[in-house]
């Protein structure tokens, strides 16, 4: 990559960290625990548009918060707004998100595609707990940690038939919350 292009990438990630950091600040002030005790935690995403579509997404579907490990910014666009309503945290660690949940008694399940398993246990066939927190991974590496380390997490696959293995990550996280609303929804 050359000069040209490494300042353009520096300036358009200093403009994203600007915009999110205004709506980070606005959001602090104004945003409340949806009515669900559901959980969105983003594990090291990428700092681009995902993060801020499955903030929105966590909206709809009245999660309590959004919890965000290893990543400090995103593109606040797709969220549209929602960064004002729906809580998101910043963790530094899955470990520390991990004792966090656990200590309020939340069961986490991990989404990872079935081509990874032999018998893959699929999220519509999961009777959901009540404090649930879904875990999405990197867009390209996964979870940043192995959930057969943790106890309380519980790997589980959004069935798919197409060729690709694996979905968007805001879409995962979509799908996922769709069936916790579905198994407990409840009006906000």
């Amino acid at each position: 990559m050359g000069w040209f292009t490494r300042a353009r990438y520096s300036l358009r990630d200093a403009r994203r960290r600007r915009r999110f950091d205004k709506a980070w600040n606005e959001g602090a002030r104004t945003a409340k625990a949806g009515p669900h005790s559901l959980v969105l935690v983003l594990d090291h995403p990428k700092p681009g548009r995902n993060p801020g579509a499955a903030v929105r997404s966590a909206d709809v579907f009245g999660a309590r918060a959004v919890y965000m490990i290893g990543t400090d910014h995103f593109d606040p666009t797709p969220a549209m707004g929602t960064l004002n309503n729906v809580p998101v945290r910043r963790f530094e660690t899955f470990t520390s998100t991990f004792a966090e949940l656990a200590r309020e008694g939340y069961t986490l399940l991990a989404l990872e595609p079935a081509p990874d398993f032999d018998a893959p246990q699929f999220l519509h066939q999961v009777s959901l707990p009540v404090k649930t927190a879904f875990v999405v991974g990197n867009e390209r590496h996964g979870l940043s940690f192995d959930p057969a380390a943790f106890p309380n997490v519980v790997r589980v696959s959004i069935a798919h038939y197409g060729a690709t293995s694996s979905l968007n990550v805001a879409t995962a996280a979509s799908i996922a919350m769709y069936e916790y609303a579905r198994q407990h929804g409840r009006l906000g």
